[in-house]
């Protein structure tokens, strides 16, 4: 917990809500920042295992757990968009 404090002997920075953009990326944070903000009509924000995570990943992405069991220790998803490799 906190603001981008220091992390131990491996210099992990521990973040939260309130940590910025650009203690958390550094000099690159806007090249990153702008190219995502491109793909936000593209992609959706997802909370992972309740919540204790979130991720990005494409809409056409659904979770597996809405169509069948899936182990509390996994995510699942599933590209839905029907244009498959190969």
């Amino acid at each position: 917990k906190g603001g981008g404090g220091g992390g131990g002997k491996l210099g992990l920075k521990t973040i939260d809500r309130t940590t910025n953009s650009n203690q958390l990326l550094g000099s690159c944070g806007k090249s990153i920042l702008s190219t995502v903000s491109s793909w936000s009509s593209k992609v959706k924000v997802v909370k992972l295992y309740g919540g204790a995570m979130e991720t990005i990943v494409p809409n056409e992405w659904r979770d597996v757990s809405g169509v069948r069991q899936v182990p509390d220790h996994q995510e699942v998803w599933q590209d839905v968009s029907g244009r498959g490799e190969g």
